[in-house]
């Protein structure tokens, strides 16, 4: 379990992806919470393929969503929000994350989940 602090947010969640267990199933297997204080994890194992996603400035952490089946989390997904209680018209564009990530020491490139927001 994770506490974070009430002024803690999440500046990037990564982690791995990949086939467990020798089936066919593509699983999250492992997760890594990056805040703006510490690093939570890995939770899991580190094998397969990485992912990352970062909080873009002006928008944050609003939740988790994310499906499950025989004991195996298969799915993740995460709610961001601008702050903004209401949006002025027109409707902002929709825009998407860059489609890679590179880690801080530049060893490694993570795929990034396109995640598109309003």
């Amino acid at each position: 379990m994770i506490i974070l602090k009430p002024w803690e947010t999440f500046m990037v969640i990564s982690g791995h992806y990949g086939i467990v267990d020798g089936s066919s199933k593509i699983v999250v297997r492992s997760l890594r919470f990056v805040t703006n204080e510490a690093t939570y994890g890995p939770f899991g194992r580190e094998d397969g393929t990485p992912f990352c996603f970062s909080f873009q400035p002006g928008f944050s952490f609003s939740g988790f969503h994310g499906c499950s089946g025989g004991g195996y989390l298969q799915a993740i997904g995460v709610y961001i929000s601008t702050g903004s209680d209401n949006h002025i018209e027109p409707e902002p564009d929709r825009r998407r994350t860059t489609p890679y990530h590179r880690s801080a020491d530049k060893s490694t490139n993570y795929k990034v989940a396109r995640i598109y927001y309003t």
